[in-house]
């Protein structure tokens, strides 16, 4: 199998609404988007972050990463790796297979997986791949904030959900795990870049729009979705207590 290549870019932005200057945050002596950066790199491919921010900008320069600055409107993450996407040379793009994107609040994402998604795509039928764990509470099934996805035969996603899925008949809630395994989404995709390009001009989605899940538009318009199980429980840092978890979460997980 050829070596795949792959360009990672890390959407970074100032004004996240629950957590402002999130990327900016110190975990141990590194700002978390540091920290994300120089994961990325462990993976051996050219990464960017993209963002909007000047702040940002310069605190990445800093530590002599790559940015792309990206318009202020981007409705999402996906729309502002495609901003930045846009922004790189016509020969580097014709050189890459592969475009990892790995959010900014990710700072101990799963670098295996991430590479095991890169190599997915030496399989034509790969769209799209993104990383799913194994679900182990009860409570996480019924929350709406875990997004819950189901695969088909071949591991490709067949919907993304934030209701429990599959549904146990005719079995006690407590008891669901026992019968089944659920699987959780972890939010870090990987694109064919053909099909990257493609991804903005598609029509929004009555399931994409209820659930508020902007995988599921890809879905309805056809585009296969690969499934990489990881056993991570990556945790990514949506709130000032996420932050203090996450604080106490590093010394074993992390060198500092």
């Amino acid at each position: 199998m050829h070596h795949l290549k792959a360009v990672i870019i890390i959407p970074a932005r100032y004004g996240s609404t629950r957590l402002p200057g999130k990327p900016l945050l110190n975990i141990g002596n590194k700002i978390m988007i540091q920290r994300v950066y120089e994961r990325a790199k462990k993976l051996g491919y050219k990464v960017y972050v993209a963002t909007e921010d000047e702040r940002i900008q310069k605190a990445v320069e800093k530590f002599n990463g790559h940015v792309i600055m990206t318009p202020i409107n981007c409705q999402n993450g996906t729309e502002r790796c495609l901003a930045a996407w846009n922004t790189l040379s016509e020969k580097t793009k014709k050189n890459t297979n592969v475009i990892l994107n790995i959010q900014g609040d990710e700072p101990f994402f799963p670098l295996e997986a991430c590479q095991k998604m890169i190599q997915s795509f030496a399989q034509t039928s790969t769209d799209i791949a993104t990383l799913i764990s194994p679900i182990q509470t009860t409570k996480a099934i019924f929350d709406p904030h875990t997004v819950k996805v189901v695969m088909n035969k071949a591991h490709f996603a067949q919907y993304f959900s934030r209701s429990p899925i599959p549904y146990i008949m005719h079995t006690p809630k407590m008891d669901w795990l026992q019968k089944a395994t659920f699987f959780k989404h972890i939010g870090l995709y990987a694109f064919r870049p053909s099909i990257f390009e493609q991804l903005p001009h598609l029509s929004p989605t009555t399931l994409e729009k209820v659930e508020s899940l902007e995988q599921n538009r890809w879905l309805s318009h056809g585009y296969n979705i690969r499934l990489i199980k990881t056993s991570s429980q990556s945790l990514s840092v949506d709130t000032p207590k996420d932050w203090e978890a996450i604080k106490q979460w590093k010394d074993q997980e992390i060198e500092i």
